[in-house]
């Protein structure tokens, strides 16, 4: 695969985990209780550590991966992980809520 196309694919996976990173801002906002004391809200913080630990770096890596080809593959691998590590806890997000969805 050329470096080029390699550049593309790692933009877009991770412009799409920062925007189901955003996504689910407003999806713990409907399924949170009301009346509860907003610890539904803690669910964020391992997401938000994915997107500043592995989904930035990547998109920046990817940037200049235009002049180094080592900085794309490395950002590849990096979006890569952030996309498995964002379907962990998504899944634990979902188990989380499945009580509420259910009523």
């Amino acid at each position: 695969m050329s470096n080029a196309r390699l550049r593309l694919i790692t933009l877009a996976v991770a412009g799409v985990e920062t925007l189901f990173w955003l996504y689910t801002f407003s999806y713990i906002d409907s399924h949170a209780n009301p009346y509860g004391d907003g610890l539904e809200w803690l669910g964020a913080v391992p997401l938000t550590i994915i997107v500043l630990a592995l989904v930035v770096p990547a998109l920046i890596l990817a940037v200049i991966g235009h002049w180094y080809a080592l900085a794309t593959k490395f950002a590849a691998a990096l979006a890569g992980i952030a996309l498995v590590a964002d379907l962990v806890v998504w899944t634990q997000l979902l188990s989380e809520f499945a009580h509420r969805t259910a009523d």
